[in-house]
C-alpha cells in the first residue's frame, strides 16, 4: 500500500498490478510504503489493511485485468521458486487446476486469491478504481508514472481463457460497472 499522508490518499496495490513499479516510483517521490500481514501472517506490500487512522483517506485500487494478471502471477510464482530455490517450477495447467479450480493451500495466497477477495478479506472499499492500462493517467492529482508495460504473446495460455473467466475468477466486482 502506497500512502501520500499530505493529499490522505492510500493506492491499494493487489500483486500483478505494477506494484513494485509504483511503490518505487511514488516513495522515491516522498509517499510512504505501508507493509502488514495478509490472512496467512506474510507481511507483504500488497497490505490491504489500513489503520482505521485512514479511514476518511481516498482509498485508490489499482486492477487488471483478470486473464492477464493471472498468467502474470503463474509467472512470478515459477521465477520465485526459481530464483529462491524453493520449488520446482510448474506448468500453466497444473497452475490453473491448483490455484484456481482447488484453490489449493499448496500455493501462498497471494497466488490465489482475487482482488474481490482480498478486499473482501480487509473489509476495505474503494473510491476509485486505477486500471492497470492507464497508469499513465492517475484517476487523482498525483504526478504521473511514465509507465510502458511489455509487450506479452498470451497465446499459449490463451486455452485457459476461456477456464479463468467461465469459474468467475473476476478480479473485481467493481470492474463490470466502470465505463
Amino acid at each position: 500500500m502506497i500512502v501520500f499522508p499530505e493529499k490522505q490518499l492510500l493506492i491499494l496495490t493487489p500483486p500483478h498490478t505494477a506494484s513494485g513499479f509504483l511503490h518505487n516510483f511514488y516513495c522515491s517521490k516522498g509517499a510512504y510504503f505501508l507493509v502488514g500481514p495478509n490472512s496467512e501472517n506474510i507481511v507483504s506490500h500488497h497490505y490491504m489493511r489500513p489503520h482505521n487512522a485512514y479511514d476518511h483517506f481516498t482509498k485508490v485500487l489499482v486492477v487488471r485485468r483478470p486473464f492477464e494478471r493471472f498468467v502474470g502471477l503463474f509467472e512470478h510464482y515459477n521465477w520465485w521458486g526459481e530464483h529462491t530455490k524453493s520449488y520446482f517450477p510448474i506448468t500453466f495447467k497444473e497452475f490453473v487446476e491448483d490455484a484456481i479450480l482447488r484453490y489449493s493451500e499448496r500455493f501462498p495466497i497471494f497466488y490465489r486469491q482475487t482482488i474481490q477477495e482480498a478486499l473482501d478479506e480487509a473489509a476495505i472499499k474503494p473510491d476509485v478504481i486505477w486500471r492497470y492500462e492507464d497508469l499513465n493517467k492517475p484517476p487523482v492529482d498525483i504526478v504521473a508514472p511514465e509507465f510502458n508495460p511489455p509487450q506479452r504473446d498470451y497465446s499459449q495460455y490463451e486455452w485457459a481463457r476461456l477456464t479463468i473467466d467461465g469459474i468467475g475468477h473476476e478480479d473485481i466486482k467493481l470492474y463490470e460497472n466502470i465505463p
